[in-house]
């Protein structure tokens, strides 16, 4: 597994760059990322000049952790975020909107949370998972489609490091921002659509899973995890999927379309990372 450091900056105000912006950027433009205030580092030495150079040009920054898998390690891995496309309005009163699920076999209505897929997913699903079920439902052209529920729970919460942002997900104090690093880790991110006595957690990248999830993965292939601890304090989430990475490469393997890529994956509790210490800190 690869480490990378991403680093989130505020380079602009009300009238463009800030002070100091432009030569922040002249000097790290590889490892921007296009035209936007982020920067990708593959070194920890080039994201601590970085936090260094900003600091001294009074710029703000959050530096996060990147954890890349190959194909090959996708599939030996013991536990990754299962990360499924949410659409707006993908259920109406007439069943799956067809239009909006056509170019997916696999997706989530963002208002129910339902998941919505194929009966070949189902089959390949079936074949390496347990705990699953499984309910016909109409596509407004006439498809039978089928809804997933995903009855196993992880047994203990997903350890948090570091939060970076932490609020209740409705009420005036859910202020904190709860987006992962890239779009592509939208898996590990709560929104604000989250119900009541849901929290928004944001991590630093490092979302780590403890030794008996990683035992009742591999018995099942797919689990929800609905608690994450920080510190000693363990709050509800929003649910996500956590996948052994035997099941997701066998989808990724179909080219199954629906999946946010690349894979998340979480850290076992004895990896070096797996602490409270923070990136760039």
């Amino acid at each position: 597994m690869r480490t990378r450091w991403y680093l989130e900056t505020q380079l602009y105000g009300a009238q463009g760059f800030l002070p100091g912006a432009e030569d922040f950027v002249e000097r790290f433009r590889a490892a921007r990322i296009g035209p936007t205030s982020a920067f990708v580092f593959d070194r920890e030495e080039e994201l601590a000049d970085a936090i260094a150079a900003l600091a001294q040009e009074g710029i703000e920054g959050e530096p996060f952790y990147v954890f890349e898998l190959d194909d090959a390690e996708v599939a030996e891995y013991p536990a990754l975020y299962f990360g499924i496309e949410r659409v707006d309005g993908l259920i109406g009163p007439r069943g799956v909107d067809c239009l909006r699920f056509d170019r997916f076999d696999i997706a989530q209505d963002r208002d129910t949370r339902a998941i919505i897929t194929t009966a070949q997913i189902r089959r390949l699903l079936e074949g390496m998972s347990v705990g699953l079920e499984w309910q016909s439902i109409a596509a407004t052209d006439g498809r039978m489609l089928v809804h997933l529920r995903v009855a196993n729970e992880l047994p203990e919460a997903i350890f948090v490091p570091l939060a970076v942002g932490l609020g209740p997900a409705s009420g005036e104090s859910a202020s904190s921002e709860a987006v992962g690093p890239t779009s592509a880790q939208a898996a590990s991110a709560d929104e604000p659509d989250a119900a009541a006595g849901e929290w928004m957690v944001r991590s630093d990248g490092r979302d780590v899973i403890s030794h008996n999830c990683i035992q009742f993965l591999r018995r099942v292939g797919l689990a929800l995890s609905t608690t994450v601890r920080i510190g000693e304090r363990v709050h509800r989430w929003r649910p996500r999927l956590v996948a052994s990475g035997a099941v997701l490469h066998a989808l990724r393997s179909t080219n199954v379309r629906g999946l946010i890529a690349p894979p998340t994956p979480l850290l076992a509790e004895s990896h070096p990372l797996a602490s409270v210490r923070g990136v760039g800190l």
